[in-house]
Formats: structure tokens, sequence, C-alpha cells
């Protein structure tokens, strides 16, 4: 081999290792990065998660009481409007006392509002009520979303000892209501008869009941299931008015041939 044949390969290899440590630098630089992100955005998924009403079971409906509660939780809930203190006692109900169903004299059953948004448990108004009078069983059954009249078809229905002298139903008209009627799949039998429910559009993440999205782009799908990332990049498109890039709409209502029903506005995805 020549004197000048050496030169250029040597020249060639020392090239081929620059080109692999560059290649290698960047991976190793990239790689921390995409580390970084992930664990930034990780945390501040987890501190929302952490100031949120984390409150239900990873299943989803249960056949008593439509969404699943954690029984004996104690947790707080924060957010920039206030910061209370939240319980539920052994059967998943926000009262600091255990009861049976036939105990009860006077029941209020609703929404979030009725469930306390934002209040400490001693200053709802079914709270106020139980306190002038404590001489009869005043419980709040309310769950700490809305709930629509199916709902209460199905809770009662499924619990025939609830039997109160009072019962008072409590819901603002708006929000969680809406986005209920349109979302709550309702199975019944050959009688009437509510079977089942179901909210094909919601899902329970670590406590949270969120919304259910399906997205135009797989990439995109897999990035938000695997990546903490992808979560947040998704949760702030959510609510922007890039959204419908990405989120592929549902139809309208619809009845179908099998007692189910259910109907589906685009806007509550």
């Amino acid at each position: 081999m020549s004197l000048n044949s050496l030169l250029n390969s040597l020249n060639s290899m020392q090239l081929s290792n620059r080109i692999i440590k560059s290649i290698l630098y960047f991976l190793i630089v990239g790689g921390f990065g995409v580390l970084v992100l992930e664990i930034t955005a990780k945390s501040i998924l987890n501190r929302h998660l952490k100031e949120s009403l984390a409150i239900y079971e990873p299943f989803g409906l249960d056949n008593k009481n439509i969404l699943n509660v954690t029984p004996n939780y104690t947790g707080q809930w924060k957010n920039p409007e206030f910061f209370v203190q939240i319980r539920t006692n052994s059967k998943g109900y926000r009262e600091d006392f255990e009861f049976e169903d036939s105990d009860i004299d006077v029941a209020f059953m609703g929404d979030s509002f009725t469930f306390g948004w934002g209040i400490n448990v001693e200053n709802r108004y079914s709270n106020i009520v139980a306190r002038n009078y404590p001489q009869i069983v005043v419980a709040n059954l309310s769950p700490p979303n809305g709930w629509q009249p199916e709902h209460y078809e199905y809770f009662l229905d499924r619990h025939p000892d609830i039997k109160p002298k009072l019962l008072f139903v409590a819901v603002y008209l708006g929000n969680d209501l809406e986005s209920d009627l349109i979302e709550t799949v309702i199975e019944r039998d050959d009688l009437g008869k509510i079977k089942a429910l179901h909210t094909p559009y919601r899902e329970i993440y670590r406590g949270l009941v969120i919304n259910k999205i399906e997205y135009r782009y797989k990439w995109f799908s897999s990035l938000v299931k695997r990546s903490a990332v992808g979560k947040l990049i998704a949760r702030q498109i959510n609510i922007s008015r890039f959204r419908n890039l990405l989120v592929i709409k549902k139809g309208d209502c619809k009845r179908s041939d099998t007692k189910i029903e259910w109907c589906h506005g685009s806007k509550q995805l």
C-alpha cells in the first residue's frame, strides 16, 4: 500500500470516527433531553393529580352506585379557588358517619354542588340541615360529578331500602348535567327497566374521571398513551382552539333496536 493510500485510509477512518462520535453525542444529549422533559411533564401531571379529586376506584361503573367512589378515602382537594379536605365513609359517601340505607330520614342527591364543590363537609347545606335536626338521620348521597334522571332511577332501584321521608334533588343546569345527558349510554330491558348504564366516552385515570378521546392520528394516540409529555401536550391541546385538528368527532344522537340509547356531542369530548 502506498503512503498516499495509507493516509487516505487514516483520514477516512478519522472522519468516520468523528461522525460516529457526533451521532453518539446527539443521541446522548437528545436522550437526556427527552428524559428531562418526561420527568418534568410527569411532575406537572402528578402535581395536578395530587391537587385534584382523585376519588374514584379504577373500576368505573358498578352495579349499585353508578361510579365506584373509593370508600374510606381521605385526601386533599386543591385548586386556585379553594383548598378542602375530602373524606368518605365505608360506603363511599362523603359523610363522617356510618349509616345503613334504611336509617336515612332525609336524603340529598345531586351533582358536584350538592357533593360540596370547593367547601369542607361541615359547610354543605345538607350538613347545615343535619345540625339543625340532630334527632333525624340526614345523609348526602351525591357523587362529585353530575347525575341525570336515569342515574337516580338506576341508583334508587338498586338501593330499595332507601325510603326517606324527604328526598331533595338539586342539580346545576349546566356543565355536569349537560355532558351526562349526552354521554351516558342507557341499556333497558323489554319492560323499560334500566339494566345498565355505560360511559363509553369517559374513563378512570389514577382516580380521576377523564374524557376518553379518540385522536385522528395513531402516532399521537400512542404518544399520549405512553408518554407524560404526550399527555401534557394533549391536555393543553384539548382546551385550545386547535382541538378539532386532532380529535375525531362523534356522531349525533341515535337510538338502536337493542334498546341501548346513546348520543354524543363532539364539543364534549
